[in-house]
C-alpha cells in the first residue's frame, strides 16, 4: 500500500517475522521504519529514497501518522515497532541460539543487552557515528557484517545513516540475513521508561501520558510533515476523482 512515497508493509507483525525467519538464508535484505521525521528526511534526500525502494519491507512505526492515513482514505497499515521487533528477534536468539550483529549502538547498552540475553552471541561493532559518510567508516562496517555472518544485523544508527548502510550491505550481493534498522529502539528496551510527571501521576493521567509518549514526535515534526501530508491527501483526491464512473449525458 503506497503512500508518501514508501510502501507500505500491510500484514500482522506475526506475519512480518514469519516472512523475515523465511529470509534468513537468502541474500542480505533489510526492514525499514517510518515515522514523520523519516518520511521528511525521504522527501528531501534522493538517496534515502533508493534505500526505501530497495527494502524488503517498510512498516508503520508512528501511531501518529493514523489520522493522516485516514485523512488521505488510504488503508492503515499495522503500527509495529522496531522495539517490538528486535526484542522478539533477540528473543528467538537465545532460543535457537541464533548471533545477532549489532552496528552502531553505545557500548554500555550492548552491555546491558548481553546481561539480559547471556546465551546470545552480540557481534558488536561500534563506528564513529559523526563520520558515517567516511568511505572507510562505511567499508569497516560492510566488512564486519561480511566476516559476522548471522541470520539477523540490527542496524543501531541515527537516519539517514542506518539506511544508507542498510542498502550497500544488500548492494554487495554476498551477504546473507536480515537488517533491522532499529535506531534508539534497543535504548528503549533495556532502560527504563521515565515515569510520568508527579503532578500527572496525581491526577491519575498516567495512562494519557503514556500514550502521548508513544506517538514519539514532536509538534516541530508535525509542522514539517504537513506539507508531505497535504500532497497525499491532494492526490487521494485527484485517484478517487478519476476512479468515478463517468455518467452519460442526457438527451
Amino acid at each position: 500500500m503506497r503512500a508518501f512515497n514508501v510502501e507500505f508493509y500491510k500484514e500482522s507483525q506475526q506475519r512480518l517475522v514469519e516472512e523475515i525467519e523465511a529470509a534468513f538464508g537468502a541474500r542480505f535484505s533489510y526492514v525499514l521504519p517510518a515515522n514523520l521525521s523519516q518520511l521528511v528526511c525521504l522527501n528531501q534526500h534522493a538517496e534515502l529514497q533508493q534505500a526505501y525502494a530497495k527494502a524488503s519491507h517498510c512498516v508503520c512505526e508512528s501511531a501518529a501518522l493514523a489520522p493522516v492515513f485516514k485523512l488521505c482514505k488510504r488503508e492503515l497499515p499495522e503500527v509495529i515497532p522496531m522495539r517490538d521487533l528486535a526484542e522478539t528477534f533477540l528473543e528467538k536468539a537465545a532460543q535457537h541460539d541464533w548471533p545477532v550483529t549489532i552496528i552502531g549502538c553505545e557500548p554500555r547498552i550492548v552491555r546491558m543487552l548481553r546481561r539480559r540475553y547471556p546465551t546470545v552471541t552480540l557481534n558488536h561493532h561500534y563506528p564513529p557515528i559523526p563520520h558515517m559518510h567516511n568511505r572507510d567508516v562505511l567499508e569497516a562496517c560492510l566488512k564486519f557484517i561480511s566476516e559476522h555472518p548471522a541470520p539477523i544485523a540490527l542496524f543501531s544508527l541515527p537516519y539517514p545513516a542506518q539506511e544508507l548502510l542498510a542498502m550497500q550491505t544488500r548492494d554487495r550481493g554476498s551477504i546473507e540475513g536480515v537488517g533491522l534498522c532499529v535506531g534508539n529502539a534497543l535504548e528503549r528496551l533495556v532502560e527504563e521508561e521515565e515515569p510520568a510527571p508527579a503532578w500527572v501521576q496525581t491526577l491519575k493521567l498516567d495512562r494519557l501520558h503514556s500514550s502521548a509518549r508513544s506517538l514519539d514526535c514532536s509538534v516541530t515534526e508535525l509542522l514539517r510533515f504537513a506539507p508531505i501530508a497535504a500532497r497525499q491527501y491532494w492526490a487521494s483526491r485527484a485517484e478517487a476523482t478519476a476512479s468515478e464512473p463517468t455518467t452519460a449525458p442526457h438527451d
